[in-house]
C-alpha cells in the first residue's frame, strides 16, 4: 500500500538535454515583473506564474537575445513580460510573417531567438516557418504557437500540432507553468544539437492558467559565430534539394532522441487502464483518474517516441489516448497497430474538460458516475472516501466539476451551504446571465458604423473590437475571415457587382461606372444640413456643443434620405461601392498587401481604416502606426494616409468618427471617387488615459418624445427605464454621437448641478 500522496514514476532514460536546476521550498507568490526581471543571480526562489510569463521567464533564463510577436490571444502576454528583461530586443511586428523572419535573422546571425504567436498566426507565418525547417538555424529559434481550443477569442479552432509534423520540425508540449518556463530553455537546446527550429505547443489553459514557478538562473545571453554559407541559407532549387535530405536525416535522428527524452515519463498504478496524453490533457486525465490508471505523459510530441509507446501500451490492459482537438496521437498510434481508444469517446470539437473526461470514462466502466474507480486499489473498490486517503487528492463526490472560470458561491452572492453540503449544486444552479460583448460607451467606432448601416452598401469587416459591428443594432458588417481579408472581400464583392452589370443591359452603364469607379449620376446626394465641399478631404474633429450649434441640431443626423442606395439590376442588388473596414493595427498587419492589390487591379472600393491609435482587442499594445514601441520609446510614427498616397491611392481623407454628419459626406465622396479610396476615422480609443472626457450627456425630459432612435447606436450608457430612454452618467464617455442623433434636441451637456445646457 502506497502512502498518501505517492506516486510510482518513471522516468524515462536521459538523452542528453537536462532539467532546471535544483531548487528550495521557499514560498514566493509576489508574481511581479519586478521579481521574475531579477533574476536572483540563482537562487532558486519560487513565484506564483501563468504560463506565458513562464514561458517569458524561461526565455530570459535561457539567454534568448531577440523575441517578435504580434498580439493575438493567448499568446499576446509572453512578450508584455519580456519587455521587462534587460538586454532582449522586443518588438511588436506588423504580423506573425514578419516576426517569424526577423526572429529567424536572428538565429541565423548567431543569436538565440524566439517568435510568438497564437494559432492563425502561424497560418500567416506558414512561409517562412517552412523554409526555417530546410535551412535550420545556427543559434537556437523557438516558435511558440498557442491554440484556443474552444475558441475562446478566436474566428476558428485549429490543431497546429499538424503544422510540426508538415514541416518536420521537432514540438514540445507543456503541461504546466513550470514546463512551460523549463521547455522554452529544452527547445532551444534541442534546436541547436538538431539544427532546426522548434515549436513550443500551448492551449489557453496553460497560457493563462497559473501555478507555482522555480526560477533558474539566466543564462549570458547565447552568441554565436556566424559564417557565411549560402547552400545553407540561401533556398534557391538547387541549395533547396540538398536542403530536403538534411531534414530527413534530421527528422531520423529526432525519432531516435525522443526515445530517451527525459521528460517523456510513465506513472505507473493500476494496470487495467494505461492513458497516454500530452499538455493540459495529461493534467485533466491525472485529475479525474487518479491512480486508476497509469500514465504515458509525453512532453515531446513530434516525433514520438514509437518505442516507449510500444512498451507502455503492452503493459495496460486497455490503452486510451486523451487529447484536445484533432487525434493527433491516437492516428501515430493506431499506424502503428497498436489498438487505442480516443476520439470515439467525445468529438474533435471544442475544448475538453475534465468533466468530459470523466463522462467518457465512466461510460468505459473505468470509473462509475460519481467519478471513483471501479478498478481495485490494493484489492479493493475504489471509493471517493479511499481516493482521497491514498491519493492525497479531494474525492470528486457525486457532481460533475466545474471550469475553473465559473464564478464562486461568493462570486456570485450565494450563501455558504449548510452543514453536510459540498456546495456543488448551489454552484451549479447559480443562474449567470449573458453578457454579450458589445463596444464600449463612447466607442469612437459606434458613430462609423451607424453611417455605414445607413448608407446600405456591402461592408466587409476584419479581426478587432469593430468587429461587434456586426451585432445589433448597428448590424452593419457583411463578412469577416481573418485579419487583413476585409480589403481582399470588398475588391471581390466589387469584382461581382461588374460582372451583375455585365449581365443586366438596362442598368449596364450605372453599374459599370461605379465598378470602374467613376461617379454615378444617380449617387450624388449629399447631407442635407451639411454644406460640403468636395475638395475638403479632412474633417477637423469637433466637440459635442459646437455640433450641436453647427449641424442644425433641431433636426438631428439622419441619413435616410441620402442613403445612396443601391440599384438593381436583374433582381440583384448592385451596391454603390464595398467598403472594408479594418482597423490601423490590422492594416499594419495584413492590410497593407490587400491596399495595394486594390490599387494594382483599380478595384472600386472604400478602405475605412478605423484608427483608434492602439491595438485595443488584445490589450492595448502599440503598433507601428503608434510612433511608440514596445519599451514605451518615441520612434517614427507610420502615417496611414501617407502610406495610401505613397501606394497610390489618389481619394484619401481623414475624419473625426464623433462627427456623423462629416463621415457621412467624407464617405459619399469616397464611394463617388474613382478606383479604390482610403478614408481614416480617426479618434484614440476611449479606454486611453489620453482620451478621456469631462463631459456628460443627459436627457431632457421635457423633451424626449421615447422614440428611441438613440437606442439605434447601440450604446451601453443609454437603457430604458419604465419605457423611456435614459443616460447613465457614471457609463457615459461623452462623445455626443447620441445628442447628433436626436431629432428633438433633447440630448445635452449635462452641467455639474444635473441640469442640462
Amino acid at each position: 500500500m502506497k502512502h498518501q500522496g505517492q506516486r510510482i514514476a518513471e522516468t524515462v532514460e536521459a538523452g542528453g538535454v537536462g532539467s532546471a536546476g535544483d531548487t528550495t521550498n521557499t514560498m514566493d507568490t509576489t508574481n511581479t515583473l519586478e521579481a521574475t526581471n531579477a533574476g536572483n543571480a540563482g537562487n532558486a526562489a519560487r513565484v506564483l506564474m501563468s504560463g506565458n510569463q513562464a514561458i517569458a521567464r524561461g526565455a530570459y533564463e535561457a539567454g534568448v537575445g531577440v523575441a517578435c510577436a504580434y498580439p493575438g490571444t493567448p499568446s499576446t502576454e509572453i512578450l508584455e513580460h519580456m519587455r521587462a528583461f534587460e538586454g532582449i530586443y522586443v518588438e511588436w511586428s506588423p504580423n506573425e510573417k514578419v516576426a517569424l523572419e526577423v526572429a529567424l535573422g536572428a538565429a541565423i546571425a548567431g543569436v538565440r531567438a524566439l517568435a510568438a504567436m497564437k494559432h492563425v498566426g502561424l497560418n500567416v507565418a506558414a512561409d517562412p516557418l517552412f523554409t526555417a525547417a530546410y535551412t535550420g538555424v545556427n543559434a537556437g529559434l523557438v516558435i511558440v504557437s498557442a491554440d484556443d481550443p474552444g475558441m475562446h477569442s478566436s474566428q476558428n479552432e485549429q490543431d497546429n500540432r499538424h503544422y510540426a509534423r508538415f514541416a518536420k520540425i521537432p514540438m514540445l508540449e507543456p503541461s504546466d507553468s513550470q514546463e512551460a518556463k523549463d521547455f522554452v530553455g529544452l527547445a532551444l537546446d534541442i534546436s541547436e544539437r538538431f539544427d532546426t527550429p522548434v515549436m513550443l505547443r500551448t492551449t489557453t489553459r496553460v497560457s493563462h492558467s497559473s501555478g507555482v514557478v522555480a526560477l533558474g538562473a539566466p543564462q549570458a545571453p547565447r552568441r554565436l559565430p556566424y559564417k557565411k554559407n549560402p547552400p545553407k541559407y540561401v533556398m534557391v532549387p538547387g541549395h533547396a534539394r540538398l536542403r530536403r535530405i538534411e531534414v530527413e536525416a534530421r527528422l531520423k535522428a529526432l525519432a531516435d532522441f525522443a526515445e530517451d527524452f527525459a521528460h517523456n515519463t510513465i506513472e505507473w498504478n493500476s494496470p487495467r487502464v494505461g492513458i497516454i496524453a500530452s499538455g493540459i490533457s495529461y493534467q485533466y486525465a491525472r485529475e479525474v483518474l487518479g491512480e486508476n490508471a497509469s500514465y504515458l505523459k509525453l512532453a515531446l510530441t513530434n516525433p514520438i517516441p514509437e518505442g516507449v509507446i510500444r512498451r507502455f501500451a503492452a503493459r495496460v490492459d486497455r490503452l486510451y489516448v486523451v487529447e484536445d482537438l484533432d487525434p493527433f496521437l491516437e492516428d501515430h498510434i493506431r499506424a502503428l497497430g497498436i489498438g487505442v481508444t480516443g476520439k470515439s469517446l467525445r468529438p474533435s470539437t471544442g475544448e475538453l474538460t475534465p468533466e468530459m473526461i470523466r463522462r467518457a470514462m465512466a461510460g468505459e466502466g473505468v470509473l462509475d458516475r460519481a467519478g471513483a474507480g471501479i478498478y481495485a486499489l490494493g484489492g479493493r473498490e475504489g471509493s471517493a472516501d479511499r481516493d482521497r486517503s491514498e491519493t492525497g487528492a479531494p474525492a470528486t463526490g457525486g457532481g460533475e466539476s466545474r471550469p475553473a472560470a465559473l464564478v464562486t458561491n461568493e462570486s456570485a452572492g450565494v450563501e455558504s451551504p449548510g452543514a453536510g453540503c459540498d456546495g456543488r449544486d448551489a454552484v451549479e444552479s447559480t443562474f449567470v446571465p449573458a453578457r454579450p460583448p458589445v463596444m464600449c460607451a463612447g466607442c469612437p467606432h459606434r458613430g462609423t458604423f451607424y453611417v455605414l448601416r445607413k448608407l446600405k452598401t456591402v461592408a466587409t469587416g476584419d479581426i478587432g473590437c469593430y468587429t461587434l459591428g456586426v451585432a445589433p443594432p448597428l448590424s452593419a458588417l457583411d463578412t469577416t475571415i481573418c485579419m487583413g481579408a476585409s480589403i481582399g472581400n470588398a475588391i471581390g464583392f466589387a469584382a461581382a457587382a461588374a460582372a451583375m452589370a455585365a449581365d443586366a443591359p438596362t442598368s449596364t452603364a450605372t453599374a459599370a461606372a461605379r465598378a470602374t469607379g467613376a461617379p454615378a449620376a444617380a449617387a450624388t446626394a449629399v447631407a442635407t444640413d451639411v454644406a460640403a465641399d468636395p475638395t475638403v478631404m479632412t474633417a477637423s474633429p469637433t466637440n459635442g456643443a459646437d455640433r450641436n450649434a453647427a449641424d442644425g441640431k433641431a433636426t438631428g443626423f439622419d441619413a435616410k434620405a441620402t442613403t445612396g442606395a443601391a440599384d438593381t439590376a436583374g433582381g440583384a442588388a448592385i451596391p454603390r461601392k464595398p467598403v472594408a473596414v479594418i482597423g490601423d493595427s490590422t492594416f499594419v498587419h495584413s492590410g497593407i498587401t490587400g491596399l495595394i492589390d486594390a490599387v494594382y487591379n483599380r478595384a472600386s472600393i472604400v478602405i475605412l481604416i478605423l484608427d483608434n491609435g492602439t491595438t485595443a482587442m488584445t490589450g492595448h499594445q502599440n503598433h507601428p502606426a503608434t510612433g511608440v514601441t514596445l519599451r514605451g520609446t518615441p520612434t517614427h510614427r507610420l502615417s496611414l494616409e501617407g502610406l495610401a498616397r505613397a501606394c497610390g491611392v489618389e481619394h484619401v481623407a481623414v475624419v473625426d468618427p464623433y462627427d456623423l454628419a462629416a463621415i457621412d459626406r467624407v464617405l459619399r465622396q469616397a464611394m463617388d471617387a474613382p478606383g479604390p479610396a482610403v478614408v481614416v476615422a480617426r479618434r484614440e480609443c476611449v479606454l486611453l488615459p489620453s482620451a478621456r472626457r469631462s463631459d456628460r450627456y443627459t436627457i431632457r425630459d421635457d423633451r424626449c418624445t421615447a422614440c428611441k432612435l438613440c437606442l439605434g447606436l447601440g450604446c451601453p450608457a443609454i437603457e430604458v427605464r419604465d419605457g423611456r430612454p435614459v443616460i447613465v452618467s457614471g457609463s457615459c464617455a461623452g462623445c455626443g454621437v447620441c445628442a447628433q442623433v436626436c431629432r428633438f434636441d433633447a440630448i445635452g451637456l449635462q452641467k455639474a448641478g444635473g441640469d442640462h445646457e
